[in-house]
């Protein structure tokens, strides 16, 4: 049984990830591969609350999260990037200092820029020619 404080509040870790159906919903989720979804989650992991824009994740590091390899990681992230769920906010840095490349939630707000969530996963799928033109009779 969890422990209550006198308020009512559970004691211990309150962290949890929340996924919204709209997100869940979308193309982009629906068509994403397993390990894709899988390194979304391990991403979120990440995010506690107030870094959005500063995650910090290699390949390496989700890699070893996931029990992949680090090419079956790199292309996890790729995947994440190129359906709109995560955008790079600062690339990696290897010259002088091993730096990870940092990323933002793109349904979350930018806590780096201040600005809302942009959501760019719900155009994924979407393009020109979705859009029916008329023809010439």
């Amino acid at each position: 049984m969890v422990a209550h404080n006198p308020t009512g509040r559970s004691k211990g870790d309150g962290r949890f990830i929340n996924i919204y159906h709209a997100l869940l919903n979308t193309v982009a989720w629906e068509q994403m591969t397993p390990i894709g979804k899988a390194a979304f989650l391990e991403c979120m992991r990440f995010y506690n609350g107030k870094n959005n824009g500063y995650l910090a994740i290699s390949s390496r590091s989700l890699a070893d999260k996931l029990g992949v390899g680090k090419s079956t990681a790199a292309r996890a992230i790729e995947e994440l990037v190129s359906r709109g769920f995560l955008r790079l906010s600062k690339a990696s840095d290897f010259s002088k200092k091993r730096m990870a490349s940092e990323y933002r939630f793109t349904h979350l707000p930018c806590h780096k820029t201040k600005k809302p969530p942009s959501k760019e996963y719900a155009s994924y799928g979407r393009s020109a020619s979705n859009h029916t033109e008329e023809q010439p009779t």
